[in-house]
């Protein structure tokens, strides 16, 4: 054992052990810890043992310098004074860059040096600190005795400085993730979408507040398990999203309902996605779910719009197209005998034109239930539109095909309870029966349509289907297609039947009638032309053409000195139609023909929609035309309509004048007609005189105006011209030779 002075080489050794237990204190210090600044002061002070020094101390910087009093300090004796400020602006541009200032104060500058020897400080050693590319502060130590530092003591204290600027870039990586989390959660908190985090045992690790105010989600009660909030249904489908998941990692969406405590139940669309944790795998996963019941209401309801009737609920007819293919696929196969009814209600009109439309619904909703009762789940009944229905009945006798009609004309007929009224309706029924008629849907329905208008034609009742129908429907549309060439042939011709005054017999107007002479029928009887264009656009086309023409047949007999006036009965369709009153006021102010010599003739049904028609009517009579009602008395219109049109002349229709009166009461009626218009200011004219005894009778009821063949047959207008107008301001004086 040797007794002497410790040498040089011992104590650089264990200065050197000191060095790195302070480092390693450090490293555990600032990297380990939760708060790196709780052990701040801890780890100067072992620097400051380790080095043995008698102060040290860790400054943070304030704006671009190192602030005046220092964050920590540690002293070796704690009776020391306290040094003064230490801000050196040469200091802080070296510590700025990285750099580091240790060594003897008596090599500092004067400024520098003289505040440190003031305080005894001898040696000082100061380590810049950065967290990341930003200067944060640094490290000092001070020692009262003059010393240079070794580079062992200069590297470990940098290297302190680097920890502490890595735990420093921690620790604001920690807040910036605390922070993070918080704005998460904040923003999950306030979505509107129902946000849940889980693990695959459906154990809850956040739901955000839209979850647990929707849900009705209670921790205590649902136990933290997902699959306590979902249904059954539910629960199987969100875990099979979580094994698609699984198997392929990809986000999945799902649908499914959440029944709450009361009952009800409403629908959320999930998005689930794997949360994978830092090996990979899936820790959690997370759902989000938005509220889809009312699209899926919405949807709902579109798609029963597109399939059912929204007023009666049955079938409509696309529908019935989809459900009627597959019960005749089944009948083919089965080789079942099937039969498909087309139901038009007769007198429906009346209804919606008495009661009004509501009442019209409640006619058929009614309808729709009597019909419902007679068919079976495998049938198939549908409205087509307005008051028309369909049923196919999918498999039947051939013996009882016949009474299927006739048991619901039954059920149809029985009274309706609408509005406080007793309704009683009948039908016009079309029967196809397949596979006799046809084995193809599109041709049974036009089979059985055609019954139907065959029947409503016969003035209601069943009809079926037989291939004469289609040869007389064959025709129609024929006689259509050439009404059409003939418009553009020039074929059709305008007649002018004459209008006379009852007390001095003189003609004072005309109706323009549309003939048609055809190259090889001849001339076709009006009921037969015009029958086949009702309700069609040709109807439209046709009626503007007579008016042309009887417009421009009125200004030639304007120039003849004639003052007289031509009518034109229009149909519902072109009375209706946009554009009338200009078309009008084209044609009138073209010819220079005054607006009073022109007379619209309007059926009387057309008076049973006032809403609809009453505001043409007063566009009309701003133009000047008059206007007249035809056949009137023939229809349902009530009286008390005639009130509220702009009416001229009422035409009293002929079944009243043909009829034996005598013994029908049509005179009572006919006077009954006269004495109303009068009392409004209206004109009465009757039509189909034939005889003597007719027009004396008329007369005697009070008619003012007279038509028929008693005072002449229509003709051209060449012929009226010379029958009627000779140098006769308001026409001939009608003679047996006229």
């Amino acid at each position: 054992m040797s007794i002497g002075p410790v040498s040089h080489e011992f104590r650089a050794h264990d200065l050197a052990d000191r060095l790195v237990r302070a480092l390693a204190f450090a490293a555990e210090s600032f990297l380990t810890a939760e708060r790196w600044d709780r052990s701040l002061g801890d780890v100067v002070a072992e620097f400051g043992s380790a080095l043995g020094v008698c102060r040290g101390a860790v400054y943070g910087t304030e704006g671009s310098s190192t602030a005046q009093a220092p964050c920590f300090e540690w002293r070796a004796d704690p009776e020391m004074p306290i040094p003064g400020p230490r801000s050196f602006p040469r200091w802080d541009g070296a510590l700025r860059q990285g750099g580091a200032i240790f060594g003897p104060v008596s090599d500092l500058p004067p400024e520098e040096r003289d505040p440190l020897l003031a305080e005894g400080v001898q040696s000082v050693l100061a380590v810049a600190i950065h967290a990341g590319t930003e200067w944060w502060g640094m490290f000092l130590f001070e020692d009262i005795r003059e010393r240079d530092w070794s580079r062992s003591e200069l590297q470990v204290v940098m290297a302190a400085s680097h920890t502490l600027g890595a735990a420093l870039i921690q620790d604001r990586a920690r807040h910036d993730l605390r922070d993070a989390e918080a704005r998460y959660r904040t923003i999950l908190q306030s979505q509107t979408e129902l946000i849940c985090r889980f693990h695959a045992d459906g154990r809850l690790t956040f739901a955000n507040e839209a979850f647990r105010r929707r849900t009705g989600f209670d921790s205590e009660k649902d136990g933290r398990s997902l699959w306590n909030v979902l249904s059954d249904g539910a629960s199987g489908a969100m875990r099979s999203a979580l094994n698609d998941l699984q198997a392929g990692g990809l986000p999945v969406t799902i649908e499914n309902s959440i029944t709450l405590s009361d009952g009800s139940e409403f629908w959320l669309q999930w998005s689930v996605q794997a949360i994978p944790h830092d090996a990979g795998g899936a820790l959690e996963y997370q759902a989000v779910g938005t509220d889809v019941t009312e699209r899926r209401r919405l949807t709902a309801q579109l798609e029963r719009e597109a399939h059912f009737d929204e007023l009666t609920g049955i079938a409509n007819r696309r529908m019935f197209a989809y459900r009627s293919r597959r019960a005749l696929g089944l009948a083919r196969r089965e080789g079942w005998t099937s039969a498909l009814l087309l139901i038009d209600l007769d007198r429906f009109k009346h209804i919606n034109d008495s009661l009004g439309h509501a009442a019209g619904d409640e006619a058929l909703i009614q309808v729709a239930a009597r019909l419902q009762d007679e068919v079976r789940e495998a049938d198939v009944l549908a409205r087509m539109g307005g008051d028309e229905f369909a049923i196919l009945f999918a498999h039947v006798d051939k013996e009882v095909v016949a009474g299927l009609g006739l048991r619901l004309m039954e059920a149809i007929e029985l009274p309706l309870h609408v509005q406080g009224h007793a309704v009683q309706l009948s039908a016009s029924i079309g029967i196809a029966v397949f596979p006799r008629d046809h084995s193809d849907l599109e041709d049974l329905l036009r089979h059985a349509d055609t019954a139907m208008y065959r029947a409503k034609a016969e003035g209601g009742g069943v009809r079926f289907y037989n291939e004469s129908l289609d040869s007389e429907a064959q025709e129609h549309f024929v006689l259509e297609s050439d009404l059409r060439e003939a418009l553009e042939k020039g074929q059709l011709e305008v007649h002018f039947q004459p209008v006379t005054r009852l007390d001095s017999q003189k003609v004072i107007g005309a109706e323009a009638l549309c003939r048609w002479r055809h190259p090889t029928r001849g001339m076709v009887p009006p009921s037969k032309f015009l029958a086949a264009v009702e309700g069609s656009a040709l109807a439209a086309v046709l009626d503007q053409w007579v008016i042309s023409s009887a417009v421009q047949q009125l200004a030639a007999w304007r120039k003849s000195g004639w003052p007289g006036w031509i009518s034109v009965n229009l149909s519902p369709r072109t009375i209706q139609a946009k554009g009338l009153s200009l078309m009008l006021q084209l044609l009138l102010k073209e010819s220079g023909v005054d607006p009073g010599g022109l007379v619209i003739e309007l059926t009387e049904h057309v008076l049973a929609d006032p809403g609809r028609v009453l505001p043409i009517f007063h566009k009309l009579r701003e133009l000047g035309v008059r206007l007249a009602v035809d056949d009137f008395g023939a229809g349902h219109a009530s009286f008390g309509y005639l009130e509220q049109f702009p009416i001229d002349i009422l035409k009293v229709d002929q079944q009243f004048v043909k009829r034996p009166w005598r013994r029908m009461g049509s005179d009572h009626l006919v006077k009954t007609i006269a004495e109303l218009g009068h009392s409004l200011g209206i004109q009465v004219l009757a039509e189909g005189i034939e005889t003597p005894e007719q027009l004396a009778w008329i007369r005697d009821a009070g008619c003012d105006l007279g038509q028929g063949y008693l005072f002449g047959k229509p003709v051209p207008g060449s012929d009226f011209s010379r029958a009627w107008l000779p140098n006769r301001p308001l026409g001939r004086v009608l003679t047996s030779e006229a």
